[in-house]
Order: C-alpha cells, then sequence, then structure tokens
C-alpha cells in the first residue's frame, strides 16, 4: 500500500461517537474512552471496538470475556477527565461513580443513558497499535423517546 496515497484526515469524515469502554474480571475493573465503534453485523447483532495495544482493559476482555460499551453525553466532563489517557493499574476510575448493575454482569456508569453489554466473539490483532474486539451484542438499552437512525441506501 502507498502510503502517499492515503490522507489520514479521511477519518474525520467517517461517522464515529465517544464511547466508554468497561470491563471487569475478579475484583479488578477499568475503561477507556474511544471513538473506534462499528457495527458489522445485524444477524446476530456484533460490533467492532479497537483498543490500543497494552490497554489495561484487554487482559479483562480476554479473561471475562465480556465487555460493555457505554455513551457518555458529549459534554460530560466527568468521564472525560476520569478517562483521559493511561490509567494506573492500581486505580479504580469508578470509584464515586453511580454504577448500573446489568443483565449480565457488566458495567455502565449511571450517568449514561445508552449501553451495549457485548460477549467476546473474537479479536484481530493487525500489524498496528491497536487490536480489534468483536463483540456479540447480548443486551442494550436507551432512553425512551430515542430511535435507531435510519440508514442510508
Amino acid at each position: 500500500m502507498d502510503a502517499d496515497n492515503v490522507n489520514p484526515a479521511i477519518l474525520s469524515h467517517l461517522p464515529q461517537g465517544r464511547f466508554l469502554l468497561t470491563a471487569h474480571h475478579g475484583d479488578t475493573r477499568t475503561g477507556l474512552l474511544t471513538p473506534w465503534v462499528a457495527p458489522c453485523s445485524d444477524t446476530p447483532v456484533l460490533l467492532t471496538v479497537s483498543v490500543p495495544r497494552g490497554a489495561l482493559v484487554e487482559p479483562l476482555i480476554r479473561d471475562s470475556r465480556m465487555f460493555t460499551l457505554s455513551m457518555p453525553d458529549s459534554d460530560d466532563r466527568v468521564l472525560s477527565r476520569r478517562f483521559a489517557g493511561e490509567l494506573d493499574r492500581t486505580d479504580d476510575p469508578f470509584v464515586g461513580l453511580d454504577m448500573h448493575q446489568l443483565p449480565n454482569g457488566g458495567l455502565s456508569p449511571a450517568r449514561c443513558g445508552h449501553w451495549v453489554e457485548c460477549q467476546l466473539a473474537g479479536h484481530l490483532a493487525p500489524e498496528s497499535d491497536h487490536r480489534i474486539y468483536l463483540g456479540l451484542v447480548i443486551a442494550s438499552s436507551m432512553p425512551k423517546g430515542r430511535s435507531r437512525r435510519k440508514r442510508s441506501a
């Protein structure tokens, strides 16, 4: 591939959002903010999420075989500060936050209206600075009055 023909600014034109990816195993729990989430299948419902290599959440996803994606409000400064940058391995970033215990054991801050619980369906490890995790959606919630965006054909 000829990198001279690739403009990295193209990524800013692709659909993105801000998601809080959380995982826990045993007494350890952590999370990170990521814009890299995309649906990849309707039947079954599958999502992809891209996670930086070496992130604290990776072994928790691997060991628990689960992860949760929550959607904080764009102006939520608490979660933005709490999950900005690399977290210390001994810190529990959820201390002091009101958390929802989800149907399959996942965690989502109560301040996030939308959440999706996923069972790990696989992962890809391309030669890049991120790994891609594939999640089978097993439960979700969104505030009443909001519906799915229609896809353009």
